[in-house]
């Protein structure tokens, strides 16, 4: 299929609901037939809606008293519902501006399918069309932003047990409180990226990014005087130098918190 959505609506209800909601499904990655998107000047709307139904999984219909009141829409609704073989369920209906009775009174065969009011938010909608659509990003989503709770949980177990260390010896302990609010505002900006993101391709460069955070790195600590000092919370970046340039790992001294680089070869 060429399309997860297509959306059918009246005119009407264009610019207060149907707009939103087509621009959000968009911006989360799905692909959304909503004529905006696809007709062009010239193009013929009857044969491009009839392709729009036939290439498209599902079909979001937006049910009002606007809708009931034109004939494109319910044709659009009643090929929807012939499309569908025993057992499925392609047709995703949004109540706005409208109660039980009202579609009731127009369609009252689509009321034994569960839908969702534009009441509810673009958000909360889009999220449960998500969930519907593409069950395995949300999935994929969830057991990620658990995998990155667990692994803050013992980066923050760690640099505590470092910083009672420290202050055991009577060493300075400024590095470790450093390095842990550098740990805390990285997380904040992977679980902000992770939540936003609209397809399981983001998601796998997020994680990416989380893994190299507990890369183990070893390297020499200017600040501790120590070769083999551990690196962590590290980023691949780009340093010139009189060999050219070359791509390095930047880092945190695990002990103290001082930057560190790491060669690991030509750019």
């Amino acid at each position: 299929m060429k399309n997860d959505v297509f959306i059918s609506y009246a005119w009407e209800d264009k610019k207060d609901f149907v707009e939103l909601l087509a621009n959000s499904l968009k911006e989360k990655g799905l692909l959304v037939w909503y004529d905006d998107f696809v007709l062009k000047i010239g193009n013929s709307i009857a044969k491009s809606i009839n392709e729009g139904l036939n290439e498209s999984l599902f079909g979001i219909v937006v049910l009002s008293p606007n809708y009931f009141k034109k004939k494109w829409p319910q044709i659009e609704l009643a090929t929807l519902i012939a499309k569908e073989g025993p057992g499925e369920s392609r047709i995703l209906p949004i109540w706005h501006n409208i109660n039980k009775q009202g579609v009731e009174k127009n369609f009252p065969i689509i009321l034994d399918r569960f839908a969702l009011k534009s009441s509810q938010g673009i958000d909360y909608i889009t999220q449960g069309i998500l969930v519907k659509i593409r069950p395995s990003l949300s999935e994929f989503k969830l057991k990620f932003l658990k995998e990155i709770a667990d692994s803050a949980a013992i980066i923050q177990e760690n640099l505590e047990k470092k910083y009672e260390k420290c202050k055991e010896l009577g060493l300075p302990s400024d590095g470790i409180i450093s390095l842990f609010f550098s740990a805390l505002s990285e997380f904040e900006d992977i679980i902000l990226k992770a939540s936003e993101a609209g397809n399981i391709s983001e998601l796998e460069s997020i994680k990416k990014k989380v893994e190299s955070l507990f890369k183990t790195v070893i390297g020499y600590c200017v600040n501790c005087r120590v070769r083999d000092s551990r690196m962590i919370l590290t980023k691949e970046v780009r340093m010139r130098g009189k060999g050219g340039a070359r791509r390095a790992l930047r880092g945190k001294c695990a002990v103290c918190g001082t930057e560190m680089f790491h060669i690991i070869g030509k750019a």
